[in-house]
Formats: C-alpha cells, sequence, structure tokens
C-alpha cells in the first residue's frame, strides 16, 4: 500500500467497511484518492472526486453509499455496487458549505441524510446534494466524530 499523506492523521475516521462483506474503504492517501480493499490487503479500485486529501468516511449501513470529507472543504457522495463489486469512478453529488477542511462525515440509517463537520460549521445535506440545515458549534472547534445513534437516529 502506498503511504498516507505526510499531514493526515490516521484515524479511524480513515477506514470504513462494507457491511456483510469483506471489503474495506481507506481515504487519507496523498493523490486525494478514495480506495477499496479486501480484508486480504488487495486493491480492488481506486477513484478520484476531490481536489485535495480525503480525511475521514463513512458508508451507510446498508453498503450502498459512501461518503467522504476531504480537505478541499467538500463532502462527495460515493455510489457502491455489491455485484459486482464497484465504487462509482465519480461521486454522485458534492456538498457544498463548509469554509474549512471537512474533519467528519456520517450518513443516516434508512434515509437520505448526510452531516459533516468541520472547524466552522456542521452542515445537514440530503444525498443529493440539497442543504437542509446549518448547526453552529460553539463548544467543539474541530469536529472529529459523527454518528447517527439509537432507535431514531438521533444525531
Amino acid at each position: 500500500m502506498e503511504p498516507f499523506d505526510e499531514n493526515t492523521t490516521v484515524s479511524s475516521a480513515c477506514f470504513a467497511m462494507v457491511p456483510d462483506t469483506k471489503v474495506i474503504f481507506v481515504c487519507g492517501f496523498w493523490d486525494s484518492s478514495l480506495r477499496c480493499f479486501t480484508l486480504e490487503g488487495r486493491q480492488l479500485q481506486s477513484v478520484y472526486g476531490h481536489t485535495r486529501v480525503l480525511t475521514c468516511l463513512d458508508v451507510s449501513p446498508n453498503g450502498r453509499v459512501v461518503v467522504t470529507g476531504s480537505r478541499d472543504a467538500t463532502a462527495s457522495v460515493w455510489y457502491y455496487s455489491r455485484n459486482p463489486f464497484r465504487l462509482e469512478s465519480s461521486p454522485r453529488a458534492s456538498l457544498v458549505g463548509h469554509e474549512s477542511a471537512v474533519t467528519c462525515v456520517a450518513v443516516k440509517a434508512g434515509s437520505d441524510t448526510v452531516v459533516s463537520g468541520s472547524s466552522d460549521v456542521c452542515l445537514v445535506h440530503k444525498l443529493g446534494g440539497d442543504l437542509v440545515r446549518v448547526l453552529s458549534h460553539r463548544t467543539c472547534r474541530r469536529p472529529h466524530l459523527l454518528r447517527f445513534c439509537g432507535p431514531d437516529s438521533r444525531l
């Protein structure tokens, strides 16, 4: 595997497994790629859609949507097919509105909702790119983790 970008802090936000498969998505590479690997380490695919290094990613619970965040201040929505395995070669939507690097993303189960966070704000988008809500955060200067939790999938 090629090295991660030298300015990337490798964390759990750089890795996500596709449910019920042996496929893992990895980000943080110097070439701004999103890569797919088997658990045995064989690279299956690389795709490009950001202009700067990816900082985080999340996979929907059904495994069909991958959302990435980047230092280019955007989040991107990618679709994944299991049979045959294939991540679309370009993102379906680019989620904009941040003024600084996106540091965390989350996809809501059973919904078309994505939340992305950066040092300036958290944004709620629909998968197609429509901005739903802006959430200011005064207590956390740089969010690192977003998760939807519980039976009603609260943020």
